[in-house]
């Protein structure tokens, strides 16, 4: 598994599972985790692809506006609905919550 911010790799974990080894009911969090640190900040927008991307990929198309039916996207939280900001804009159904102090401004 690899993470990129930004299009920087910020971390590798070799062997670790992947969003589709989880239940489907699995709990998981944008800016926070179960143990109640959080993130500080803001996010404008997360994308978790079900296939690889490379670096390249990312920087290139990491301004871009998308629309949520992207091939190899599996889910899209651009914060921009007003009534369910956790909406996920995929056809998946991803749909999360704001919790706590979470706001969409």
């Amino acid at each position: 598994m690899r993470l990129y911010f930004n299009g920087v790799l910020a971390g590798a974990v070799p062997k670790a599972p992947s969003f589709a080894d989880f239940p489907a009911t699995s709990q998981a969090w944008i800016g926070g985790c179960a143990e109640g640190y959080g993130f500080t900040g803001g996010i404008d927008e997360v994308r978790v692809w079900a296939t690889a991307r490379t670096r390249e990929e990312i920087r290139t198309n990491m301004f871009q506006r998308l629309s949520g039916a992207e091939e190899g996207l599996a889910a899209l939280w651009n914060f921009d609905d007003p009534e369910k900001p956790g909406r996920d804009a995929t056809p998946n159904g991803f749909d999360g919550e704001m919790m706590q102090n979470a706001s969409a401004q």
